[in-house]
């Protein structure tokens, strides 16, 4: 009976000892690098404490785990004993799964150059201004002596260039084409169509900071020629199909604030008088000079300019400038011996124009590389005014012009195309508000082409579209 009992005290204490091993386990899993003892250590250990006599009999430890270290689990995990009481096995604490990440990040914004390639802001694809200007209506000569009139360009046949016509206040690397069908422009009774096609070239200096810019307008208009019939009083037939060079035109163009929302630039143009004299001469085989206007001019066209770009798809651009002739055209008309005489100077008009231009970019590419990167639509109003009243002579053989003030607006709705990265395709109408004796015609449209070039450094914050 005494051994049954001794026997059965012994088994209990071994399963206690066991349990208490379990609940162990996890200071073991926390602390892998302390020493463990095996399970025949342990039984040893246990079974000498339980054979020393004590007053009550045997001796039964009170806790059967070490305290330090504590042994690990003696069975292995996910393995029962014979003699092993179950006991779930707690479950670590893990992290809570995390959704796989891809290996395709998300496509960058678009950047293309205006074209840009590596823009930064909304600001890098800022179109030009389409413009709208011709000049104002024509002039007449009216012979004293015989009462005959003749219709003569304001200042040349193929009009006047001002900056805002296919321009962007901040300064551009570019080579470009503006084209312009004018519909029945007022030079002569009756009006004529003009076809003006205006080759030019942009090159910043200074990192984009400035640059430099040069025009040449040229159109088929009227002739700066015009044949008088001295017998009849009348023009014996407008040549309305001549090739005519214009007024060779450069402009200056200098950043005074730019960050990624505003910028705003100033400069100043200069216009040559490199557009033929004009002269109206007799329909007799001769051509005797009857009356003639030097072309003398220089033009001085001062600017200012803002850009504000609150999104990267939304932009205005407003520009304000004067054009103001710095001296007189000399007038020379024939007396009766046909003589020319000097009858004094007849200066150009000063104009003083205001431009405003907005804008969406409706569309863009993800891929900035694609032949069709953005489109934008535009619009824009434009007011062009004399400031004062034009010139006019009475000679004692002519009268020339009469002395009055224009004043027009105009309106342009267009669209700008960005292509292949560092070209755009601009197409615009513009359209006449009012009308009057001031209006120079009826309608115009335009189609201009920019080519961007230039280092990366200038492409990627200054260029055109």
């Amino acid at each position: 009976m005494g051994f049954f009992t001794q026997t059965g005290v012994l088994r209990c204490l071994r399963l206690a000892t066991v349990a208490a091993a379990i609940q162990c386990s996890a200071v073991n899993a926390a602390e892998p690098n302390r020493v463990a003892q095996t399970s025949a250590e342990e039984e040893a250990f246990f079974d000498a404490q339980l054979l020393q006599p004590t007053s009550a009999g045997v001796h039964c430890p009170p806790n059967p785990c070490p305290p330090n270290p504590c042994p690990p689990n003696p069975c292995p995990p996910n393995v029962m004993q014979p003699d092993q009481v179950f006991q779930p096995t707690p479950t670590p604490l893990t992290a809570p799964p995390q959704a796989p990440q891809s290996q395709f990040s998300s496509p960058p914004s678009v950047a293309s150059l205006q074209a840009g390639q590596g823009a930064i802001s909304g600001q890098d694809y800022v179109p030009s201004v389409f413009g709208d200007f011709y000049a104002g209506p024509g002039t007449t000569i009216s012979s004293v002596p015989s009462g005959g009139v003749v219709a003569i360009p304001r200042g040349n046949s193929v009009g006047l260039m001002k900056f805002a016509e296919n321009a962007s206040v901040i300064p551009r690397d570019r080579f470009y084409v503006n084209y312009s069908y004018f519909d029945d422009v007022s030079l002569i009774p009756g009006g004529l169509d003009v076809r003006r096609l205006t080759p030019g070239v942009e090159k910043t200096l200074l990192d984009g900071a400035l640059s430099l810019e040069l025009r040449v307008p040229m159109a088929t208009t009227l002739n700066s020629t015009t044949p008088f019939d001295t017998t009849n009083l009348l023009v014996s037939g407008y040549d309305t199909t001549s090739y005519e060079l214009g007024n060779l035109t450069g402009f200056f163009k200098a950043l005074l604030f730019q960050n990624e929302v505003w910028a705003v630039s100033t400069g100043l143009g200069i216009a040559l008088p490199t557009a033929d004299d004009l002269r109206v001469v007799s329909d007799d085989g001769a051509r005797t000079t009857l009356d003639l206007i030097k072309n003398e001019s220089v033009h001085l066209l001062p600017f200012i300019g803002g850009v504000f770009t609150p999104t990267e798809r939304l932009f205005f651009q407003g520009v304000i400038q004067v054009d103001a002739a710095t001296r007189g055209n000399s007038v020379y008309t024939a007396d009766d011996s046909l003589a020319l005489v000097r009858e004094g100077r007849l200066d150009d008009p000063n104009y003083l124009f205001v431009s405003l231009s907005g804008g969406y970019w409706i569309y863009q590419a993800s891929d900035p590389s694609s032949l069709i990167s953005r489109i934008a639509l535009i619009s824009e109003l434009h007011s062009n005014n004399t400031l004062g009243r034009t010139d006019a002579i009475a000679g004692d053989n002519a009268n020339i012009s009469n002395r009055v003030n224009i004043q027009t607006l105009n309106a342009v709705f267009g669209s700008n195309v960005l292509i292949d990265e560092n070209k755009s395709l601009m197409l615009g109408y513009v359209a006449p508000i009012g009308g009057g004796s001031d209006r120079a015609f009826d309608g115009e449209f335009r189609v201009m082409f920019n080519w961007y070039f230039g280092p990366l450094s200038t492409r990627a914050s200054r260029a055109q579209f």
